[in-house]
């Protein structure tokens, strides 16, 4: 079986940016989601701090993956940390109505989104080490980005026209389309998934030393 690849100097120094970056902001965001009367609050958003915390968590995760911590598998870290980030700043940011006080917070759940991209950035550079690699990872991205699209639109209550078109079908017509829907994500999600990390295995430098013993015996 292949041997990780080891993230490289500019990649870790991506992360060893965005770390710190992300944990100031994701604690800030707790205190305000637990302290809203610092924005004209008053109820404190309770789920918001939750995904900030799993913020506070990605964030000291990606920091030990800047600083070489994790040598095995570092790059299906950083793309499940950067997955965390994306996903907690949509679900925390819809759980508080996307608003705290008179602060709408979909401009930083934006900020947020476009920060997990910075962090997967890196492991987009890894992952591009030959032809079939690259080829995988495009297609595991196609296959998962139109469901994670989707689920972004409709937590932020953008599909009302599709949710109204199936109102408007048979209740058993509705049932069926939306178990075809379901397993149609599932089936995306499932390959587009299994894409994305075969791209992170079969670098071309990870299969040679296991040939030099061989050799070694021969002679």
């Amino acid at each position: 079986m292949p041997t990780p690849t080891p993230l490289a100097r500019p990649a870790r120094l991506v992360l060893g940016v965005a770390a710190p970056v992300l944990l100031f902001w994701a604690a800030v965001g707790m205190v305000v989601a637990i302290r809203p009367q610092l924005l004209g609050g008053s109820e404190p958003a309770w789920m918001l701090a939750g995904f900030e915390l799993i913020s506070i968590v990605a964030a000291v995760l990606i920091g030990l993956l800047a600083l070489g911590r994790f040598r095995e598998g570092p790059a299906i870290t950083a793309a499940f940390a950067a997955l965390a980030v994306a996903i907690g700043a949509m679900l925390g940011s819809v759980s508080a109505n996307n608003v705290i006080g008179e602060t709408d917070l979909i401009p930083y759940m934006i900020a947020r989104l476009i920060l997990a991209l910075v962090i997967g950035i890196p492991v987009l550079m890894l992952s591009i080490h030959t032809v079939s690699s690259t080829l995988k990872l495009v297609i595991g991205g196609a296959l998962v980005a139109p469901v994670m699209g989707a689920l972004g639109l409709f937590l932020l209550g953008r599909l009302g026209g599709v949710l109204d078109a199936f109102d408007g079908l048979h209740p058993a017509m509705s049932l069926i389309a939306a178990i075809l829907a379901g397993f149609a994500a599932l089936v995306a999600v499932s390959a587009g998934g299994h894409c994305i990390i075969a791209a992170f295995e079969g670098h071309p430098a990870a299969a040679r030393p296991s040939k030099k013993p061989a050799t070694a015996k021969a002679e």
